[in-house]
């Protein structure tokens, strides 16, 4: 995996992003994401009108070829999980330190991936995937 830097407006969005996600908030802002799924591990998926919104602002600052024909999730992870990427192709924004159980990606960075990425628990991501 090769990290890469955010650019600065992207990173801005992207704790703004952080703030909506409950588990990862440091306050009570009270404009938290939906959460779409819960499954029996705690792992949850969030989504809704103005995650959406932010998601949309960042996604343009990222190199993503075609963009309309790709598709995003946000991922909260209570343990420790392997996330299937069928199509072996996408890229990943972490929204927590030591997303990645190798822990070679950080908050402010975001890489390509090609592979399924295996992330540790108390930890959340934006995964940009094709459709």
């Amino acid at each position: 995996m090769n990290p890469i830097p955010l650019p600065p407006d992207a990173n801005v969005i992207r704790l703004k992003i952080k703030s909506m996600i409950p588990e990862l908030s440091q306050q009570n802002s009270g404009n938290y994401a939906k959460v779409l799924k819960t499954e029996k591990n705690g792992n949850k998926t969030y989504g809704g009108d103005l995650l959406g919104e932010q998601i949309s602002l960042i996604s343009g600052q990222l190199p993503i070829p075609d963009p309309e024909n790709w598709g995003w999730r946000l991922l909260y992870f209570a343990v420790p999980t392997t996330v299937g990427n069928t199509r072996k192709k996408g890229f990943l924004i972490p929204l927590s330190e030591k997303v990645l159980r190798e822990g070679t990606l950080h908050e402010g960075f975001y890489t390509e991936t090609t592979t399924d990425p295996e992330v540790g628990s108390d930890t959340a991501a934006i995964f940009f995937v094709p459709k």
